[in-house]
């Protein structure tokens, strides 16, 4: 239906046919839709109220996908993909950038300190590895923020155009759905975390008790 420009989306109709309601595209046709008794019984509403919602839902999604293959819309999405391309381009290389000149900055400073440090722990502490450490922690940074500017751009791209905006949904899926995951298990977590926190303290402060009672008895200053 949406695909017919003769076809008018405000002419979608519902019929009431005793046991179920359906809704037709105009006076004639076939029914595209059949709304039963068990339907409304399930979302907990009258069949009219849900069979009228569904015509409306139907209505605005044929517009909407008139709407979204426009030439004009098709046009104007395409210089929106391209002009994130330039940005995406332009950002990554400021991320490349502004982690090289930080990283000059930290090996300038912060690598000397290091060295001073492993000088003065007697060769304990190795500057080296130290700074291997922080360098290899800025180039993951570095690729972390790469790749959420390029997720960015891919979910945003494939947004904009019908074909490929379910794609784009199940990207941006693919990703909070792990993050979502992680978060609810941090909260289910959180009583543990908490009951540890208690034991911790508890523990800690029972064997400083413990600590002082046996030093009382070793000194002499407490007997049984």
């Amino acid at each position: 239906l949406a695909q017919d420009p003769k076809f008018d989306a405000k002419t979608l109709r519902v019929e009431d046919a005793g046991a179920y309601h359906q809704i037709f595209p105009g006076e004639s046709g076939k029914a595209i839709l059949s709304v039963l008794e068990a339907d409304a019984r399930s979302e907990g509403v009258l069949p009219t109220v849900l069979t009228e919602t569904l015509r409306t839902s139907i209505a605005e999604s044929i517009e909407d996908y008139r709407q979204d293959h426009k030439p004009a819309v098709l046009t104007r999405n395409a210089l929106y993909a391209l002009g994130s391309t330039v940005t995406l381009m332009v950002l990554v290389y400021g991320v490349f950038w502004g982690f090289r000149r930080l990283d000059g900055f930290l090996e300038r400073r912060v690598k000397r300190r290091m060295q001073n440090l492993e000088a003065q722990s007697k060769r304990i502490v190795r500057g080296e590895q130290l700074w291997g450490l922080l360098h290899g922690a800025l180039r993951m940074l570095r690729a972390l923020v790469v790749v959420f500017l390029i997720y960015g751009f891919a979910n945003f791209a494939l947004s904009l155009f019908p074909q490929t905006r379910y794609a784009a949904h199940t990207l941006f899926q693919l990703v909070l759905g792990p993050l979502g995951r992680m978060v609810d298990g941090v909260i289910d977590f959180i009583p543990d975390l908490v009951f540890l926190a208690v034991l911790f303290f508890i523990t800690r402060y029972g064997l400083k008790l413990a600590r002082s009672l046996f030093s009382a008895i070793d000194n002499k200053r407490l007997q049984f």
